[in-house]
């Protein structure tokens, strides 16, 4: 799904935001998140992961899901990070770090 710079950052704060009554399985806002390309949108959706603080709710297997479903360049590692990190801070930071293999 090709999507404009505009477009995909209105996405990303809108997952940014994401409060409970987007946290469902079928929802527009992951339905998109999960046709969208774009690394910024897998980032964007492995900080939400994160933010759960029960990582076996619901709410965590459909972002989870929504993360499995994009085929973007560093999913991989993004995945593996996101698993691997404990600390909010610590995980934005490997995010970014163009040169950080967990």
């Amino acid at each position: 799904m090709a999507i404009n710079e505009q477009e995909i950052t209105r996405l990303i704060e809108e997952i940014d935001n994401a409060g409970p009554s987007q946290l469902w399985w079928d929802s527009e806002l992951f339905n998109r998140a999960a046709r969208v390309r774009d690394v910024r949108v897998v980032r964007a959706l492995a900080l939400c992961h994160h933010s759960l603080s029960n990582k076996e709710a619901f709410s965590a297997h459909v972002v989870r899901n929504a993360i499995k479903t994009i085929d973007a360049p560093d999913f991989a590692l993004s995945w593996s990070i996101i698993d691997a990190e404990k600390d909010a801070g610590q995980l934005i930071q490997r995010l970014e770090d163009f040169y950080y293999a967990p």
